[in-house]
């Protein structure tokens, strides 16, 4: 399961793994995570299990590949969305911790 948390794109990653300063936004499971990868909106590159940051301008990539590839009615991108939503209204990227 992975914790997200809302982090403007200069904020620094706070030092220690200890997250909560943080606005929390929400969680999202390992099946949802890995399924989006497989429809190619989240990248190969970033783990379930680890900490990994997505900034506003990553957020907006993702969001036009899920223009492009018209998946906005899937159920693992809607979750997806409302990640970006609570990162929006924030104004800010997001930071994940899996554990």
């Amino acid at each position: 399961m992975l914790n997200l948390y809302c982090i403007a794109d200069d904020q620094p990653k706070p030092r220690n793994l200890n997250p909560f300063p943080l606005p929390y936004a929400d969680s999202m499971e390992e099946e949802t995570f890995e399924n989006l990868q497989e429809k190619g909106i989240i990248s190969e590159r970033f783990d379930v299990y680890s900490t990994f940051r997505w900034g506003t301008d990553l957020i907006e990539q993702m969001q036009q590949t899920i223009q492009n590839k018209k998946l906005h009615h899937d159920a693992d991108v809607r979750e997806l969305l409302k990640l970006f939503n609570i990162a929006k209204e924030n104004k800010s990227g997001l930071i994940a911790y899996g554990d």
